[in-house]
């Protein structure tokens, strides 16, 4: 039987193409996204699903106005178990979150945004039986995004005053705060140093496929213990 893996993130996850004008923007194409290059990296033994929002947080509520969708539909908190219930049966959950909690709004150090996503994985482990389902909870991956860059696009400069500071000891945070929970861990910035994409929030294609990769292979070493 297939092991199946369901990747949760942001707009990293989501296939955000960076473009000069910050908006609107595209979708990498699903074989191009970091999840799509896991999967076909993996091969047939696994099956890979992705729930990518942009603007999704760790569990905070989205303060600006996005019309079409309310401010806690961007909270993991509120909306995570949902989403593993509906893709259930789940063997593996890939979280990699944080850069939206990263903006000046949220008044959020590294710790705070480390401690949130931990706090995400326990949530995993009561996702037991789903909507009266036999499957156990899925095991969790928490991944340390990329750092922002050091250029960001106009728009995005003061929405993350102080943020590349605080993305560089995100990783740190949460690889001791995973350790301490027994929880599995990457740091996207041990293959991707910063996000390469125009616009200093988002990764290039080629940055994509690194992690997709590196992440393929995370998961077949995790898979084997």
């Amino acid at each position: 039987m297939k092991q199946r893996i369901l990747a949760y993130g942001d707009s990293n996850t989501w296939g955000w193409e960076a473009v000069e004008t910050a908006f609107p923007a595209k979708r990498y194409n699903d074989e191009e996204r970091w999840a799509g290059v896991m999967d076909n990296t993996l091969g047939e033994q696994y099956s890979v699903v992705v729930d990518g929002l942009a603007v999704r947080s760790t569990d905070i509520d989205d303060a600006m106005d996005w019309s079409s969708v309310k401010a806690e539909f961007f909270n993991s908190k509120k909306t995570l178990p949902a989403a593993i219930a509906r893709e259930m049966p789940v063997d593996w959950i890939i979280i990699m979150l944080g850069t939206n909690d990263l903006r000046a709004q949220c008044e959020r150090s590294a710790q705070d945004i480390a401690n949130a996503i931990i706090g995400l994985t326990e949530q995993v482990a009561l996702c037991e039986g789903g909507v009266a389902y036999p499957y156990a909870a899925p095991k969790c991956l928490v991944v340390a995004p990329p750092l922002l860059s050091e250029k960001l696009h106009p728009e995005f400069v003061d929405q993350f005053a102080g943020g590349r500071e605080k993305s560089e000891k995100l990783g740190s945070a949460l690889q001791k705060a995973a350790q301490a929970a027994n929880v599995a861990f990457f740091d996207a910035t041990s293959v991707i140093p910063e996000v390469a994409g125009i616009d200093g929030l988002h990764m290039s294609q080629a940055q994509h496929e690194t992690l997709g990769v590196a992440l393929a292979n995370v998961i077949k070493q995790l898979s084997v213990k």
